[in-house]
C-alpha cells in the first residue's frame, strides 16, 4: 500500500514576519516514520484523526485527534502513526522574522510543541482554509493564507494547558553521538559524506557504528544520507525548475547519470519522468504516491 499525499506550494511568498511556504494533508499508512529529520522552517502538523508518535529532545509524546504538534528549525525530530489506528493530519510550513516569536507568545516552542484544544473543529477549518488559499494562488492567496494562519495562532494561544510526556532514561554516550551524526548527515547532505571518517570521528570502528546506528535509528547511515538526498531530490523536481543536472549537484551527486540511477531505484521512474508525471508548476497542486510508506 502507498500513501498518498496533497501538497500545495505557495507559488508567490512573501517575506515578512510570517510566510507560509506550503500546505498539505495525508492519511497515512500503518506505522509509517517521518526522519530523524532537521528542518529549516517551522512544520506544524493538526491531526484530524487516528493517532501517532513525536519524537524530540529526548521526549516520547502521545498524539490522537485534535491534537497539534510543532516542529522547530534545527531541531531533530521523527513522527510515526500508529500501528493499529494510523493517522490523518494536516501540516503548514511557516517562514518569517516574526513566526518563532509570535509561537512563542502562544506558548508554543521546542520545549513544549503540542497544543490539545478542548475544541479543535474550528481549527480543522482553519487549516483548510490555508491550503484552498494556497489553491487560488498568487498575491492573494498568499495574504489570504497568512490571515488564517493568524487566526490559527489565536486559537492556540487560547489553549490553558499543554500536557507533556515525562522524559525517558537518559541517553549513553552511543546515543548522543548517533544522535549528533544523524543532525549531521541531515544538515550536510548535500555535500560530499564518508561514513567511515564519521565514524572515526566519533572514535569508533565504522561497521560497529553502523551497527549502532541502524540499532537506534532503523536504517543505516548510508541508507539515511540516501533518503535525504532523493526526498530533497524530489521537492526540488516538483517546485522547481532546476535541471536534473542541477538537481543532482545540489544534493550531493557530481554524476547527473549516477543521480538519475538511484532516484529511479528509490521512485520507480526518472527524473524527468517523474517530473512530468507530478509536475505543479503550472497547477500548485501535487498529488504523491509515497514508495516508502
Amino acid at each position: 500500500m502507498s500513501e498518498t499525499l496533497t501538497i500545495v506550494m505557495n507559488e508567490l511568498p512573501s517575506k515578512g514576519e510570517l510566510t507560509v511556504l506550503f500546505s498539505g494533508q495525508s492519511q497515512t499508512d500503518k506505522a509509517h516514520v517521518v526522519g530523524p529529520n532537521v528542518l529549516d522552517y517551522i512544520l506544524i502538523h493538526y491531526v484530524q484523526s487516528g493517532k501517532g508518535e513525536l519524537h524530540m529532545r529526548d521526549t516520547v509524546y502521545k498524539l490522537k485527534e485534535g491534537d497539534s504538534f510543532f516542529i522547530f528549525p534545527g531541531e531533530l525530530a521523527t513522527y510515526a502513526s500508529d500501528e493499529v489506528d494510523p493517522w490523518a493530519y494536516r501540516w503548514i510550513a511557516l517562514r518569517g522574522s516574526h513566526a518563532e516569536k509570535l509561537l512563542a507568545d502562544s506558548g508554543v516552542g521546542p520545549h513544549c510543541p503540542i497544543v490539545r484544544l478542548t475544541s479543535y473543529h474550528r481549527l480543522n477549518r482553519l487549516f483548510e482554509r490555508v491550503q484552498t488559499a494556497l489553491q487560488q494562488g498568487g498575491f492573494s492567496g498568499d495574504l489570504e493564507a497568512e490571515g488564517y494562519v493568524r487566526i490559527a495562532l489565536a486559537e492556540y494561544s487560547k489553549a490553558h494547558e499543554h500536557e507533556r510526556v515525562s522524559t525517558p532514561e537518559v541517553r549513553t554516550e552511543i546515543e548522543r553521538q548517533i544522535e549528533q551524526a544523524v543532525r549531521y548527515i541531515t544538515l550536510r547532505y548535500y555535500s560530499p559524506i564518508s561514513i567511515e571518517s564519521l565514524a572515526q570521528q566519533y572514535g569508533y570502528h565504522r561497521t560497529y557504528f553502523s551497527k549502532m546506528f541502524h540499532e537506534l535509528t532503523g536504517e543505516s547511515p548510508i541508507q539515511l544520507l540516501i533518503r535525504l538526498r532523493m526526498e530533497r531530490a524530489r521537492t526540488l523536481l516538483l517546485t522547481t525548475q532546476l535541471s536534473i543536472e542541477q538537481i543532482s549537484s545540489s544534493v550531493g551527486y557530481a554524476d547527473a547519470l549516477y543521480f538519475s540511477k538511484m532516484f529511479k531505484r528509490t521512485f520507480g521512474d526518472s527524473p524527468t519522468g517523474y517530473r512530468k508525471q507530478h509536475q505543479v508548476l503550472s497547477t500548485h497542486t501535487v498529488h504523491i504516491e509515497d514508495p516508502q510508506a
